[in-house]
């Protein structure tokens, strides 16, 4: 499995995902308090520098961190399945129509509140963010080269 070009991309999902936990997702600076305002998956409300000031929806929330494990779950599964290549092209497909969804909810999180904290200032996504789209694309990549190994062993 090492030696294939599809271990690479999804080593790199792998990581990405695992970023993903320890990075947030959004933050906003307002200029008047000097308050910086960080939305992220570990925590379930947006936080500030000095205070918690809203709360999350707790099942929003939990369905998100669920799917993410998931996601990660899955990710290491396709790792082990190599043997089973359509196989491993089934899972890849659940795996990007999780991180689709998730990615959704995160664009849903991050505009609805955005608006509830200063509105006449827009955040800014953050690295998870592009972690979180490198890591579809490389899911993606991964899809492909396995397809590509599929089409050379009919061969």
């Amino acid at each position: 499995m090492i030696k294939r070009p599809q271990f690479f991309f999804l080593f790199l999902m792998f990581i990405n995902i695992f970023f993903f936990f320890f990075f947030p997702l959004w933050s906003k600076l307002d200029y008047v308090s000097c308050y910086l305002y960080k939305l992220s998956i570990y925590s379930s409300q947006i936080t500030s520098s000095k205070y918690s000031l809203v709360n999350f929806n707790f099942s929003l929330y939990y369905v998100t961190l669920f799917f993410l494990l998931f996601s990660f779950f899955l990710i290491i599964i396709e790792f082990f399945i190599s043997k089973n290549p359509i196989l491993q092209i089934k899972v890849s497909l659940v795996n990007s129509l999780v991180m689709l969804l998730l990615l959704f909810l995160f664009l849903y999180c991050s505009i609805k509140y955005e608006l509830l904290i200063i509105s006449h200032n827009s955040g800014n996504y953050n690295f998870s963010f592009i972690f979180f789209i490198i890591s579809i694309i490389s899911n993606i990549i991964a899809n492909i080269f396995i397809r590509k190994e599929i089409r050379t062993n009919k061969n």
